[in-house]
């Protein structure tokens, strides 16, 4: 894997008073040899948010194209943040590191996204 094809996740505050979500952080789809100590807890966090939307279409491993498709696009939320489905495929094979700042986030709420 080259890490020159590494693309970005935005993830959007959803309680933005003027309507628009904005972006808060952006996650580089980097591999990194090791998962954060709370891997498999942010992994449940991620896979806890609630479904927004869901598009047609498949998702695809950008990392490794040999891979088959992902998953259907779908956008998750916790009430404050929203994020892409996939993060968590990103996370689990590549380890991708996300903000501390949200995973301290994940943490204040006991690892499970809160019923938005």
């Amino acid at each position: 894997m080259d890490p020159e094809t590494s693309i970005a996740i935005s993830i959007a505050d959803t309680d933005n008073p003027e309507g628009a979500a904005r972006v808060l952080y952006q996650v580089a789809l980097v591999p990194e040899p090791a998962g954060h100590p709370d891997e498999l807890r942010i992994l449940q966090y991620l896979r806890s948010g609630s479904i927004v939307a869901v598009a047609p279409g498949i998702c695809r491993d950008v990392l490794d194209p040999r891979r088959p498709f992902l998953d259907r696009p779908v956008l998750l939320t916790d009430g404050v943040h929203s994020w892409l489905g996939e993060l968590a495929h990103y996370v689990a094979r590549y380890h991708v590191r996300l903000p501390e700042e949200w995973v301290e986030h994940m943490r204040r709420h006991h690892w499970t996204a809160p019923a938005s």
